[in-house]
């Protein structure tokens, strides 16, 4: 079962691809919101997912040794898209990290199922 935690603090549990779609639909003001998805009682590996309208981020963490991953989106779009953290903390992500949510909410559902870092997306490793 994973458990998902989103902006608000506010604790899903889903084990279908059905809740994980329903979990995503949720927003807040500004049809935004940010979640925290990880195998019920495991600190990690976890993936967090950013959304706002159509679009979205995602970090992938496997432990707590490695920085991370960072989706990879449009490397030649410029600038960036506001998204929110905590629900109304406005955070800029780079454009070359942002993905569609239809791309996210796949890459949610293959987490779901293998607890790995997902193919369906490319991602970035963080530098050290």
């Amino acid at each position: 079962m994973m458990k998902i935690v989103d902006g608000n603090g506010t604790a899903f549990s889903a084990i279908s691809d059905v809740e994980i779609e329903a979990v995503f639909a949720s927003r807040y003001e500004n049809n935004a919101n940010e979640f925290w998805i990880s195998n019920d009682g495991d600190e990690f590996p976890y993936l967090v997912v950013l959304v706002k309208d159509d679009i979205s981020c995602l970090q992938y963490f496997s432990d707590e040794d490695h920085a991370g991953f960072n989706s990879k989106g449009n490397e030649s779009e410029d600038g960036y898209s506001l998204f929110y953290i905590n629900v109304t903390e406005e955070q800029d992500i780079s454009n070359d990290m942002v993905v569609p949510v239809s791309k996210a909410l796949i890459a949610c559902k293959e987490f779901l199922a293998t607890r790995t870092l997902p193919q369906a997306i490319e991602w970035t490793a963080v530098a050290e």
